[in-house]
C-alpha cells in the first residue's frame, strides 16, 4: 500500500473515530462550524438575520431581528459603519456594515446592511418663511435614562418625565426652504424614542411628524444636531453641540437648521 492511500484511509478512521465518540456523548449529527469554532447541531436551522442585505439612509435606526438557531440572540458590529447598540443598527456614513449575530448556543452569523448615503448640509441664504414655528419640548426621565422630545407637552407630564425647555422649534407646514421632515421614531420594548431626518423609520416604529427642518442654514437659524449615548442608550437632538460632547455622547449627524425662539 502507497502512502498516499495509507493517508487516506487513516484520515476517514480518524473522521469516523470523532463521529462515534460525538453521537455516544449525545451530541447528534455534526453540523456545521462557525467562525468562532463552534459546532452546531444539523437539527437546529441556520441563523437568518431579517434586515440582510437591507439598504438605508443615513441618520436611520434599524431595529435587528433573528431567526433560526436557538434565541435569545446577540447583536454586534463586526466592521464597518455605524453602530450597534439596544438590539438596534444606527446608520451614521455611507458604506457597508457588517453585524455579527450569535445565538444562545454559541453560533455565529454574519449579515450586511449598506448604508446609501449620509446626512450632510450646506451652507446658503434663503427665506426664512414657511408655516408656523411649533415649539418642540424636551423631557427627561431619571428612572428610564432617556430623554423624550414631544410636540405635546402634556405627553411628556403624563409620562412622569421631568420637564427641561423648548431647545428649538419646527416648522408646522413644509415650504420651498423649510423642506426636510423631522420624524419621531420608537424602538419597541426599549423606551427609547428617537428623531431622525430619514426618509422612514426602518423596521422601528414610526410614531409622528415634528414638522420641518430647514437643509440649508437661513438668516437666524442654527444647526440641529443629533448625539447618541452608547453607554446609557440616550438620544438627544440639540442645538448645542458641546452639550452633546460634554454629557459624553457620541455625535450622529446634523440634521438640519432650526431657530431657537417663534419670533
Amino acid at each position: 500500500m502507497n502512502q498516499r492511500a495509507f493517508r487516506t484511509i487513516l484520515a476517514a478512521l480518524i473522521f469516523l473515530t470523532t463521529l462515534t465518540a460525538f453521537q455516544n456523548c449525545g451530541g447528534g449529527s455534526l453540523g456545521a462550524g462557525d467562525s468562532s469554532g463552534s459546532v452546531s447541531s444539523s437539527s437546529t436551522s441556520a441563523l437568518t438575520l431579517n434586515e440582510e442585505n437591507m439598504s438605508v439612509p443615513g441618520g436611520s435606526v434599524v431595529s435587528l431581528n433573528a431567526g433560526g438557531g436557538t434565541s435569545p440572540y446577540t447583536y454586534s458590529l463586526l466592521s464597518g459603519v455605524g453602530s450597534v447598540s439596544v438590539g438596534a443598527f444606527y446608520a451614521d456614513t455611507a458604506g457597508t456594515a457588517w453585524i455579527r449575530v450569535v445565538d444562545a448556543a454559541g453560533s455565529m452569523a454574519y449579515f450586511a446592511i449598506y448604508v446609501t448615503s449620509s446626512t450632510t448640509t450646506t451652507t446658503t441664504t434663503a427665506s426664512a418663511s414657511s408655516g408656523t414655528p411649533v415649539p418642540v419640548y424636551r423631557f427627561y426621565s431619571s428612572s428610564y435614562g432617556r430623554h423624550f422630545f414631544t410636540l405635546n407637552y402634556s405627553e411628556g407630564t403624563s409620562m412622569g418625565y421631568t420637564y427641561e425647555g423648548i431647545p428649538f422649534y419646527v416648522v408646522s407646514v413644509a415650504g420651498t426652504t423649510a423642506s426636510t421632515p423631522l420624524i419621531r421614531c420608537y424602538i419597541s420594548g426599549s423606551n427609547l424614542h428617537y428623531a431622525t431626518v430619514a426618509s422612514s423609520c426602518g423596521s422601528t416604529t414610526y410614531e409622528s411628524l415634528y414638522g420641518y427642518v430647514y437643509p440649508t442654514q437661513v438668516s437666524g437659524s442654527v444647526a440641529l444636531y443629533g448625539f447618541y449615548n452608547y453607554t446609557t442608550a440616550d438620544y438627544i437632538v440639540t442645538t448645542n453641540y458641546a452639550e452633546g460632547t460634554a454629557a459624553g455622547f457620541t455625535y450622529w449627524g446634523t440634521f438640519g437648521y432650526v431657530f431657537t425662539s417663534n419670533n
